[in-house]
């Protein structure tokens, strides 16, 4: 997938929250308090930011300006904004002049913008605001990604990971401990098994 150069113009503050604190509380069934919340907020930011770096792509509300160098031998029907899905498009320039909207489409969900009448080639520079107003509009299993992860990290720090099953009264259990998972890629070590295959139709496009 092609790449592009890709530049943050805003906001200064962006919200990488993936879940709410009142979500993990009781989709965990934690009553929480002051300062219980206060610790809970910043395991949720610091989450929300793992499953992004695992997914090679941000989740926030940004806007952003997308650069693309298609080479004129190479042109190219199709190109994907990275941050999607886009919210609202601003602008899209060919070699500097405004390209004329009768002359491509986009699909807001996919970030996939197509030249219908023609083919990209030259520097295509896209503006828009893209991603999800975090954390009311995040999608449904990207919250849910969010608070697996919580849970299981609570609940690894409640034994020894090096103890991978245990035996009673004719019983064994067995313990899936996902720092010892498979999954490959940034913080793939520190996700879940099943949190990794919830983030599959997240991952970026452009890899």
């Amino acid at each position: 997938m092609r790449k592009s150069l890709y530049t943050v113009n805003g906001p200064t503050a962006p919200v990488y929250d993936l879940a709410t604190v009142q979500d993990v509380n009781l989709m965990l069934g934690i009553t929480g308090n002051t300062a219980d919340d206060a610790i809970m907020a910043q395991r949720i930011t610091f989450t929300s930011k793992l499953i992004a770096d695992f997914c090679n792509r941000d989740f926030a509300a940004l806007e952003v300006t997308e650069n693309f160098r298609v080479h004129a031998g190479q042109p190219v029907e199709a190109l994907y904004l990275r941050h999607f899905p886009v919210q609202q498009l601003f602008s899209i320039t060919v070699c500097g002049a405004p390209a004329e909207p009768e002359l491509f489409e986009l699909d807001y969900d996919s970030g996939l913008l197509w030249m219908k009448c023609w083919r990209w080639r030259g520097e295509i520079v896209v503006d828009y605001l893209g991603g999800y107003n975090l954390p009311d509009d995040a999608p449904p299993l990207l919250t849910q990604a969010c608070v697996e992860t919580i849970r299981f990290s609570r609940f690894a720090g409640n034994r020894d990971p090096t103890i991978r099953s245990t035996t009673h009264e004719g019983t064994t259990v067995s313990f899936n401990d996902y720092r010892f998972g498979t999954a490959t890629g940034a913080g793939a070590t520190a996700l879940p098994p099943n949190v990794n295959d919830m983030l599959d139709g997240y991952k970026a496009k452009w890899v």
